[in-house]
């Protein structure tokens, strides 16, 4: 990943936002550096829009990645990427660029992530316990209205369904229902998470040579991500991961007998998994006083 530290280092160094030629970079040195393969086209999209709500700034659809510059350009003015957090005040001017620069980032490793869980996806066979979770998500998203769809008469060749009209009607009703199910469960999605700390990782990693250069923002980068790793565990602390898939699934249609019972806490954190409450309370402690050393 030194292509991807040398081009945004290159940037920031110089005050500049990374453009659309830098984000296209960037995608295809992921792509070639994580073996990519699902990937066939990037699409950055410029234009003027009236963003009226939250809108969606990356997207990775079946074979390719969409990035709404024009979007993250508005958010980047609005400041709208500014957390809660006190060392957002301490960032001195050299790392302010790099701040926005990382936000950037952040937005393009998460819909990469997506694609690599695309990919495992695609090739079904899943080597442990977090694939297998990848493929049932992404599976469920696939085949909304399946319970409709496995009634009805299915051409191999043609590879579609033939529907009666009542089970056309059928069908909608059970693809709007299970998209709406999906649509109040979002928070606790294991792809949406993975996506979100695996990006996260992967840039503090990138940038721990950098780190001495900008230590307010690694300092910053590391509270956003045991922020992360504790979201919605306030709402259930014992697996918000586990409390999904129930919802999702049911309780009848996956079993967690092998669920690894050696992941570290590190581990469990990242997948949403059960954790104590002695061990929330210590990592929540330690986001803390890392906020009470930076005030």
């Amino acid at each position: 990943m030194n292509n991807i530290l040398d081009l945004v280092t290159e940037y920031s160094k110089k005050r500049k936002i990374l453009d659309e030629d830098a984000i296209e970079k960037i995608i295809n040195y992921y792509i070639d550096d994580f073996e990519v393969s699902i990937i066939n086209n990037i699409y950055i999209i410029n234009k003027i829009e009236l963003l009226l709500s939250n809108v969606t700034l990356g997207n990775y659809v079946e074979d390719y990645i969409e990035i709404f510059y024009s979007r993250i350009k508005t958010y980047i003015r609005g400041a709208y990427y500014i957390t809660e957090s006190p060392i957002e005040n301490d960032l001195i001017l050299y790392e302010r660029i790099w701040r926005i620069n990382i936000f950037i980032l952040s937005i393009l490793f998460h819909e990469l992530e997506h694609a690599q869980q695309a990919q495992i996806s695609l090739n079904n066979n899943p080597n442990n316990f977090e694939e297998k979770l990848i493929i049932i998500e992404n599976n469920f998203m696939d085949h909304l209205g399946q319970k409709v769809l496995n009634k009805c008469e299915y051409n191999k060749e043609t590879k579609e369904y033939s529907f009666t009209i009542p089970q056309m009607l059928l069908y909608r009703i059970a693809w709007y229902l299970d998209n709406k199910k999906y649509d109040r469960l979002y928070n606790y999605s294991l792809l949406e998470r993975l996506a979100d700390i695996d990006s996260k990782e992967k840039i503090i990693y990138i940038l721990s040579e950098n780190k001495t250069d900008i230590p307010n923002l690694y300092k910053l980068l590391e509270q956003i991500l045991i922020s992360r790793k504790l979201r919605e565990y306030d709402e259930s602390k014992d697996s918000p991961t586990i409390d999904f898939f129930n919802k999702l699934i049911g309780k009848k249609n996956f079993s967690y007998d092998d669920m690894p019972t050696n992941y570290t806490l590190e581990e469990r954190l990242r997948l949403g998994l059960p954790i104590s409450s002695i061990e929330y309370t210590e990592t929540f402690n330690k986001l803390i006083l890392q906020k009470k050393e930076n005030n």
